[in-house]
């Protein structure tokens, strides 16, 4: 496994970005390396994905000297392996509502004795071909990131116990489904769901652990991280519409 950039700025104290793309769009992820993010997200969850589609956007990734992260769609072992064999530094893993959740995702990431994730030569490991697997197993432990979302107001009930696990990295807040699951779907300005965006927040932090966030723009980024965000997404859909939005104003103007 490739050294893993971003987990290592994160164990420095600093703040990531990077967007997160449901789309096959290999020059894409190019642009976004080249405009100096840290990361781009595969979202394979939300969208037509499939898992050998994010091992090529994985590997352009890498090729533009942006580290590859994948949100899988489910939170089962043998799913899981498929994206991390991909070679992606990174997963996130949708709903961790327990702490047996989260004790499964750390299992399906993980290799002995972390965890119980299947090994063979695959792509994560150079296909075998560069020193023992043995030795890939160790790297992939210290490299590999798990992104837990917290993303339903059971999981924020649940939060002391989620904590409590070892073996994540950042976990991070689902504004959308977390204000469905609070009966206030994409109402993102709701004081309800920002109380709880900043009690978990908090609790989080407080824990001595990372937490990572959605940013609808720039100033939220700014809020986020006064908060103690550590990991910051926005999408790419909404990047390239404001952008076009934004030339569009000018332009009519003239």
């Amino acid at each position: 496994m490739r050294k893993n950039l971003v987990k290592e700025k994160i164990q420095q104290g600093k703040v990531v970005l990077g967007p997160i793309m449901g789309f096959n769009a290999p020059i894409l992820a190019e642009i976004f390396a080249f405009a100096g993010f840290d990361f781009v997200v595969f979202d394979a969850e939300h969208g037509p994905l499939s898992v050998e589609t994010c091992e090529n956007l994985v590997r352009t990734a890498e090729a533009a000297g942006i580290a590859p992260i994948i949100r899988c769609n489910l939170n089962i072992p043998q799913d899981v392996l498929r994206y991390v064999d991909t070679g992606a530094v990174g997963i996130h893993i949708p709903q961790i509502n327990t702490a047996e959740d989260a004790r499964t995702a750390v299992r399906a990431v993980k290799f002995y004795p972390m965890g119980q994730r299947g090994l063979a030569g695959t792509r994560a490991h150079f296909y075998g071909l560069q020193g023992p697997l043995s030795e890939q197993v160790r790297i992939a432990n210290e490299e590999s990131m798990i992104i837990a979302h917290i993303e339903n107001i059971q999981a924020v009930h649940n939060l002391p116990e989620i904590l409590s696990v070892d073996g994540i990295d950042i976990y991070f807040l689902g504004t959308s489904d977390l204000s469905h699951s609070m009966g206030i779907p994409a109402q993102y300005d709701h004081p309800d769901l920002q109380a709880v965006v900043a009690k978990a927040m908090k609790e989080i932090t407080g824990a001595g652990k990372r937490v990572g966030n959605i940013a609808r723009n720039g100033d939220e980024v700014k809020k986020y991280v006064d908060m103690g965000s550590s990991y910051i997404i926005v999408g790419a859909a909404g990047l390239i519409m404001n952008g076009a939005r934004q030339f569009l104003q000018k332009a009519r103007e003239v």
